[in-house]
């Protein structure tokens, strides 16, 4: 499978950029979450290609080969979405699909919430809706406990080292346990990119500067959630519950896959996306 990649330079950074398929394809874009890098959605490419589709994963700021500005507050949910938007202007796609997973689920959210005009279809991945996240960490005992890490990657470089002890061993062990050892590599080498761990956990830092909800929460964009129930960060039920804001669209729940869904059932995924993705 011929992956093409280049550098595209938008709100004044330059991006890494991955594509597959024709060039005349309708354009998917994939955004992965922390901490991944484009090669999260490696599984899904070929699928992608020979479905006639044109998929782009970017590197999105911070992570990997693309540019890491310094300060928290470069890392605030308006300017990762505006990331996106100017990169489809960059790569002339007026009107695109988006599939995100974690951190990459959160910036599908947000376009389709403010720009539905620009996104066809919509898939997303074990982050939920941005008003059930909200509740759910204000409500929910349970997944106030799962979201606990959230607090440590508050403080300031500690994380950071903590996060390099045993050559990454506790980011290691996150992972889905069905990478090969190159994918594993592709992660260490993502992660030791000159500031990228710090940029990576900007995002989390950036939460207490992100906007309010808006105030039309309701998304208009079709939309499939493919959730793997195995999820140990993010309760299920988030799931269930971002359903009352999506006019248009469904659940599909994997019970064998956990946070990592794309990469534990593959198999399973790809079709889901791929018939959401096909549909008039």
């Amino acid at each position: 499978m011929k992956v093409e990649s280049r550098f595209v330079r938008v709100s004044g950074l330059r991006f890494h950029v991955v594509e597959v398929g024709p060039d005349t394809g309708e354009p998917v874009v994939l955004l992965h979450g922390f901490p991944d890098a484009w090669f999260s959605w490696q599984a899904q490419f070929d699928a992608l290609r020979v479905a006639g589709f044109r998929a782009i994963a970017p590197d999105q700021r911070g992570y990997n080969l693309s540019d890491k500005p310094k300060g928290i507050q470069n890392y605030t949910v308006d300017k990762l979405a505006a990331d996106v938007l100017r990169l489809a202007d960059a790569l002339r796609l007026n009107h695109f699909s988006l599939v995100g997973h974690d951190f990459g689920a959160m910036v599908c959210w947000k376009l389709a919430l403010e720009h539905p005009e620009r996104v066809k279809r919509m898939v997303i991945s074990n982050v939920p809706h941005p008003m059930v996240m909200h509740n759910f960490l204000r409500s929910s005992l349970r997944q106030m406990q799962k979201s606990s890490y959230i607090g440590f990657f508050q403080l300031p470089l500690l994380p950071e080292k903590v996060l390099r002890l045993g050559n990454w061993q506790l980011l290691r062990q996150q992972l889905s346990s069905g990478l090969t050892k190159a994918q594993v590599q592709q992660y260490l080498q993502a992660w030791e990119q000159p500031g990228a761990i710090n940029s990576m956990l900007n995002w989390y830092r950036a939460f207490r500067y992100n906007p309010g909800s808006p105030e039309n929460n309701l998304v208009h964009v079709p939309t499939r959630i493919i959730w793997g129930k195995k999820d140990p960060y993010l309760l299920h039920e988030m799931a269930e519950a971002s359903m009352k804001y999506v006019m248009l669209g469904d659940l599909r729940m994997l019970t064998e896959a956990g946070h990592w869904v794309q990469h534990d059932a593959p198999d399973k995924y790809n079709s889901l996306l791929l018939e959401h993705l096909i549909k008039p």
